[in-house]
């Protein structure tokens, strides 16, 4: 309906939009959320064969291995009201999968790379630090839980002249099994946290022009070991 528009060009863009409660005819809000997130990471690993003539080994790293990582995760969110532009939320990733492995790199020589992979003398028995291809086992369960508070400085739907300026602090909390280095097929729990926890503080910015929306916000996040 011709109303139902006028709303949505009145709220602010779902990146600064907060839960209200005791708001008018809206006495309480809550938002329940369900995504799913899956990221890819590659990178080559190389080592140095050797002290160069020239003394500058790292222009002769030889490519050894190609590094994976994929992580398929069901993030799981819940978002309550407690007051005008006040929102508590909290977040629950479950990591569907989890797998790393390392291959050979493209055209590597495997006797080469295994020389490549075994510490120098004075090593009283030298072994490679571990053979190509590796791959770990796929890891899966609660990695860590998100808690905070999301509140709005301004709001451009009560005040037209002014941006929406949300605020947000956060907590995020590894409560996992441990991650361990473990190789498939081996008796080992893998885990799948890495016992990190962290604040996080994050200001983001809004303002709608008839039916455009600039947004953009900014944060810092300060993490530190916890049961690693």
């Amino acid at each position: 309906s011709a109303d139902d528009d006028l709303r949505l060009f009145l709220d602010p863009t779902s990146f600064t939009d907060v839960a209200d409660a005791v708001d008018g005819d809206d006495p309480f809000d809550l938002n329940v959320h369900v995504a799913f997130r899956r990221t890819m990471s590659r990178a080559t690993l190389s080592r140095e064969p050797g002290s160069a003539a020239d003394g500058r080994a790292s222009q002769n790293q030889v490519a050894i291995g190609e590094w994976a990582h994929d992580r398929n995760e069901l993030e799981l969110g819940l978002d309550i009201g407690l007051f005008h532009d006040v929102m508590l939320f909290v977040r629950l990733p479950l990591v569907l999968s989890d797998s790393r492995s390392i291959t050979l790199a493209e055209g590597a020589d495997p006797a080469a790379v295994q020389t490549l992979l075994t510490p120098a003398e004075p090593v009283a028995t030298p072994t490679p630090l571990f053979s190509l291809p590796f791959e770990s086992p796929t890891r899966s369960g609660i990695d860590r839980v998100i808690g905070g508070l999301a509140f709005s400085l301004m709001n451009q739907a009560r005040r037209p002249y002014l941006p929406t300026w949300t605020m947000l602090l956060q907590g995020r909390f590894g409560i996992g099994s441990l991650m361990q280095p473990c190789q498939d097929g081996t008796d080992c729990d893998p885990g799948v946290s890495d016992g990190t926890h962290a604040v996080r503080f994050e200001t983001r910015l809004s303002r709608r022009y008839r039916v455009a929306e600039l947004f953009g916000g900014i944060g810092y996040e300060f993490a530190w070991a916890g049961r690693a």
